[in-house]
């Protein structure tokens, strides 16, 4: 499932609404099919608690889910991994949020923490994530991850990644 080619995404922000729209009935199947194809519970041990990034676009976050997600044993829930599995089958991406929130959710009832490996800017998904982690009572770690301008703008003007958009144009429409 980490295999899929994520280069050709596009910004979290603007989920692709091309493929075909996943009906209600289908988002459970592919919650199911993405918990086993794509979620690694080998060496988790039970540390329920909910990991959370916060930075801007390019600053490491995923990087540092990683390693944290090791240290701690934690299930990682990447936005990333959603959008290339649904991408791959031909629908369209505008269910990722909802399809990471279940994964989160089975997680979390299983008695794992998790690492979300996500944009979480709309103040609707952090207050839903809130809210989940005080109906089961789990902390909630926030990790920010302040990296300098000048190296964020490098990685959005790397040449070796395909990206929508570039630099400072990039940063403007992650805000948008």
């Amino acid at each position: 499932c980490m295999n899929f080619d994520i280069t050709n995404l596009g910004s979290p922000d603007e989920e692709k609404k091309n493929g075909t729209k996943l009906q209600d009935d289908q988002v459970l199947i592919i919650v199911d099919a993405i918990e086993k194809e794509c979620l690694d519970f080998s060496d988790i041990t039970r540390s329920p608690f909910i990991l959370i990034p916060t930075g801007l676009i390019a600053s490491g976050k995923t990087t540092t889910v990683k390693a944290l997600a090791e240290h701690y044993s934690l299930v990682v829930v990447r936005t990333d991994t959603i959008r290339a599995y649904l991408e791959k089958r031909g629908y369209n991406l505008t269910r990722t949020v909802e399809i990471a929130f279940h994964l989160i959710l089975r997680v979390l009832q299983q008695g794992h923490g998790v690492a979300i490996d996500a944009d979480i800017v709309q103040k609707e998904d952090r207050d839903a994530i809130v809210k989940l982690a005080s109906e089961l009572s789990l902390p909630i770690i926030s990790v920010k991850i302040n990296t300098p301008e000048n190296v964020i703008l490098e990685r959005l003007d790397d040449n070796n990644t395909e990206r929508e958009y570039r630099g400072e144009e990039a940063i403007k429409r992650y805000f948008e």
